[in-house]
Parts: structure tokens; C-alpha cells; sequence
């Protein structure tokens, strides 16, 4: 293309070879960001958190959507709106815009399905909680009206060939082939205010809400191990708060201005007179694209199990000889030190106390959670005293009594609950402590406990 502006009145301005150059690295730089990225948290989040809450299945379903944008909307869409033209198979014409249609969609419906869960947990905690079922149902739910939504972009995309007048070529372009004009503007005025603005109206109002509920709240107990207790579960909440609401922020800010120009273009479509609107229209694509590789990013920021996994990733990808045993001599040394840190002591009842004894009685425990249970073995190898291990059994969340764990004590097996209390009769306090990644507004959480008694 020209190096310089074409100054017939009306003609579009014309990217030099720089500018060709630099946009492609920026697309290019974003579609890779978009598909490691969100690869990686569903990796992640997939094998490496043992904890299935609300939260994750959303999360898992935005990062499969923003996985499906870097390799389908990003390149391709890209190519198109740059080169006017369409080089590419005559099937891809139907897929990209339909992928790229159900992806937005996808990520949309899934905000908002959060930003609903998070309100109704914070204002009505007494209702029935969602369980995993019902999350994944949800999810299958969303893809569904996703797809339903999108179709039309599948189907009356076609590669329409036209004839250059003034240089007598034929042009390919892959662009909507329809009977009614005002029934195709109609259609994408009504998709740009499902995609958009009422979503933004539910989460701004949602969240705003929730942040003054949270903020607001002053934390309370009838003794102080619920007092700290109830401060854990406040700081837990506030910083998955802040979190989900920075994933809101990043993702209305990106996308406003193409959703203003692709409204405006249905309203006013003279506007695509204007000498540099296609400048204006790559800077508004890049920004809106560009939201699909902050979510990893923001996931990593605020969200410490997320941000181990990526530094052991990139760790064992930088350095290609990896020191395993170096590492496992590191991991043990870190549990050592937590294992430490945290002396517990608690009261237990006793139930076989006579008349006159003291219907209790104190024991120290030195407490540690393990996100995964076989770094058990190294309590055994390190530490020849009785211990118990509390691991929880397999889809707790989706029984009846969601609080179940099993308690394995050398010989013996016993059942028990999270909240501390024995079903074989003894109403004790079972040492516990706020995962704030893991917990979630009372979402199960999945955690390996060892008490090692002093």
C-alpha cells in the first residue's frame, strides 16, 4: 500500500509499510498472549487446583471463550479488516464470525452468571447454594444460547466477489449476504445491547453492590477464634471481590469503544466516510481483542495458588534441565516452615467425663493444609509422633452433608465434619484455617489437613 494519505475528499487513509508492519506484531503479540495464556489457566485450574467452587467453572468457561477469540476472531479478522480482502477458504468465512460471535457471547453470559452468583451469595446466604451440578449445567446452558445467538453470523456469511473498477481485478470479501437490510441492522443493533450495555448495567450494579455490602460489614463473634475466623472469610471475600471485579473493569473498558462504533456503524453508518475511521476501527478491534489475554494476567496478580503454578511452569519451561530434587528439597523446606508457624491449641469435649471432672480438655496441635495430599509423605518420614491427615472425600460439595471429610488417625477411621464437629459424638473444634484462594462465600472447599499432636 501507499506510504502516504490519499487526499481525494472521502477516500480512506492508507497504512504505510511501518504501520502494516507494527499492527501485525501487535495483533500477533495478543493472539499468542490470548492462546498461552488462557491455555495455561485452564491447565491450571484443570490438574493443578484440587478445589471445584462456583467460581472455577466460571473461570474455566471465560478461559476456553478467550481461547477460542486468540485463534479464530484475533488472526483472521485481523487479515480481513487490513487487506480488504479475503485469502482464506470459503468454509472460514462461516467460522470465524460465528467464533468469534460465540466466544463474546460466551464470556458475557458467563460475567454476568458470576456477577449473579457472587450477589445472591453475599445478600441472600441462607438460600440454597449452587452446586457443582448445577454450575456445570449452567455452563452447558450458556454455550447453548451462546450458539443460538450467533447463528445468523454463520449463516449468511458468504465470500462475495466483486470487480475493482479502477484496476479491473476481482476482490474476495467474506461479508454478509442478506434479503432485508433493516432486518440485518436490527439483528446487530439487538446483539450490541445483549453483548454490552445491559450486561454492563447487571454487573456495575451488581458489584457495586457487593463492594459496599462487603466493605461495610464489621466483623463480629461470640469468641475470638470467630472473630478471626469471620476476618479470614471477610479478607477471602474481599480479595475475590476485587479480583472479579478488575476482570468487570478490564473487560468494559475494552470493549466500549468497538461497541459504540459497531452500534453507530447500524445508526449512522456515514461515519464510515470519515478519512480515518479505519485507523479508528483497528485501535477500538486491537483493544476489544486485546481483553482476552488479561484475564491469565489478572488471575496472576491477584490469586496466589495461580501465581505459584505459573512461576513453577514457566520455571520448568525457562529452565529446560530442572532440578526435581532441588525442587522437592525447596517444597519440603516451605512445609517445614508453615508446619511451624502454626501451633493450635483447642478445647475438646469430652464425653465420658464423670460428675465433677472438667468436661474437657486441651491439646496443642501443629497444623498445616497441603493443597495436595501426598506431601504427606514427608510428615512421615520427618516426624516419627502420632498424626492425623483430614482429606476430603471425592465431590463432597455435591453430597448432602457438603462438609464431609474423612479422618484417617494411624489405626483407626473416623468420620467428621469441616465445622469441627465428630458424628461419633465428640462436639470438638477441629483445627482449621481460610484458604482465601479456595474459599469462595462457603463453596466447598478442597483441603488436605495434618495435625501432628505435640
Amino acid at each position: 500500500m501507499s506510504s502516504a494519505e490519499v487526499d481525494d475528499e472521502g477516500d480512506l487513509y492508507e497504512l504505510s509499510l511501518i504501520e502494516l508492519i507494527i499492527w501485525c506484531i501487535l495483533y500477533a503479540i495478543i493472539a499468542l498472549m490470548a492462546v498461552a495464556g488462557n491455555f495455561l489457566v485452564i491447565y491450571v485450574t484443570l490438574t493443578k487446583l484440587r478445589t471445584r467452587s462456583i467460581t472455577t467453572y466460571f473461570i474455566i468457561n471465560l478461559g476456553f471463550a478467550d481461547l477460542l477469540t486468540g485463534i479464530f476472531a484475533i488472526p483472521f479478522k485481523f487479515q480481513a479488516a487490513l487487506f480488504q480482502e479475503w485469502f482464506l477458504p470459503s468454509s472460514l468465512c462461516q467460522i470465524v464470525p460465528y467464533t468469534e460471535t460465540v466466544s463474546l457471547s460466551v464470556s458475557v453470559f458467563t460475567l454476568t452468571a458470576s456477577a449473579i452468583h457472587e450477589f445472591r451469595t453475599i445478600f441472600f446466604p441462607k438460600h440454597k447454594r449452587m452446586s457443582s451440578h448445577s454450575a456445570r449445567f449452567l455452563v452447558i446452558v450458556i454455550w447453548l444460547i451462546a450458539g443460538i445467538v450467533s447463528l445468523p453470523h454463520g449463516l449468511f456469511h458468504r465470500v462475495y466477489v466483486m470487480e475493482d473498477d479502477t484496476t479491473n481485478l476481482t476482490i474476495s470479501q467474506c461479508r454478509p449476504v442478506y434479503a432485508e437490510d433493516d432486518w440485518w441492522k436490527m439483528y446487530n443493533v439487538y446483539l450490541t445491547i445483549i453483548h454490552y450495555f445491559v450486561p454492563m448495567i447487571i454487573l456495575d450494579s451488581a458489584y457495586t453492590m457487593i463492594a459496599i455490602k462487603i466493605w461495610s460489614t464489621t466483623v463480629g463473634g461470640s469468641s475470638i477464634d470467630n472473630r478471626q475466623q469471620n476476618v479470614s472469610s471477610e479478607m477471602s471475600n474481599r480479595k475475590l471481590m476485587k479480583m472479579l471485579m478488575i476482570v468487570v473493569a478490564c473487560f468494559s473498558l475494552c470493549w466500549f469503544p468497538l461497541e459504540t462504533y459497531l452500534l453507530l456503524n447500524e445508526i449512522k453508518p456515514e461515519i464510515n466516510g470519515w478519512k480515518y475511521i479505519n485507523v479508528l476501527f483497528f485501535c477500538s478491534h486491537w483493544l476489544a481483542m486485546s481483553n482476552s489475554c488479561l484475564n491469565p494476567i489478572i488471575y496472576g496478580l491477584y490469586n496466589n495458588k495461580y501465581k505459584k503454578e505459573y512461576k513453577r511452569v514457566f520455571g520448568r519451561l525457562i529452565c529446560r534441565k530442572y532440578d526435581d530434587h532441588h525442587s522437592i528439597e525447596e517444597h519440603q523446606k516451605t512445609i517445614e516452615a508453615e508446619f511451624a508457624a502454626n501451633v493450635v491449641q483447642r478445647s475438646w469435649l469430652n464425653p465420658y467425663a464423670s460428675e465433677g471432672v472438667v468436661p474437657y480438655y486441651t491439646e496443642t496441635f501443629q497444623v498445616i493444609f497441603l493443597s495436595n495430599p501426598n506431601d504427606a509423605h514427608i510428615f512421615r518420614q520427618k516426624f516419627k509422633k502420632s498424626f492425623s491427615i483430614v482429606v476430603p472425600l471425592e465431590d463432597a460439595g455435591e453430597k448432602k452433608n457438603g462438609d464431609n471429610c474423612q479422618l484417617l488417625n494411624n489405626n483407626s477411621s473416623s468420620k467428621c465434619h469441616l465445622n469441627g464437629k465428630k458424628e461419633n459424638g465428640d462436639d470438638g473444634r477441629m483445627p482449621l484455617a481460610d484458604d482465601d484462594e479456595e474459599d469462595e462465600h462457603g463453596d466447598q472447599r478442597v483441603l488436605s489437613m495434618m495435625a501432628v499432636s505435640l
